[in-house]
């Protein structure tokens, strides 16, 4: 993930095959590295226009492009991929 924009959106190369889900997603969880994957709140997802491959997400927690530099290099990861990748995770 990478800013984008100059309200905390986030850009990510989408992964799966049906992104339109992220749409209705409350909540997805941030990893990065073999690091625990962190449960944040999603305010807004929308597919990126001009590049369908990419996704942006609006976290709730995340208003300008300093809170979205955070996110660099970290990966989006819903319910299904971290049961894919066998992680624990917290109950939601």
């Amino acid at each position: 993930m990478k800013p984008r924009g100059n309200k905390g959106e986030v850009l990510a190369e989408l992964l799966s095959d049906f992104p339109e889900r992220f749409s209705n997603l409350k909540q997805i969880w941030v990893g990065q590295g073999d690091g625990e994957p962190q449960a944040i709140s999603l305010q807004n997802f929308w597919v990126d226009r001009n590049h369908t491959e990419r996704g942006v997400f609006h976290f709730a927690s995340c208003a300008t492009i300093p809170d979205a530099e955070k996110f660099r290099g970290r990966q989006c990861i819903t319910m299904h991929g971290l049961e894919q990748l066998g992680a624990n995770h917290p109950q939601s």
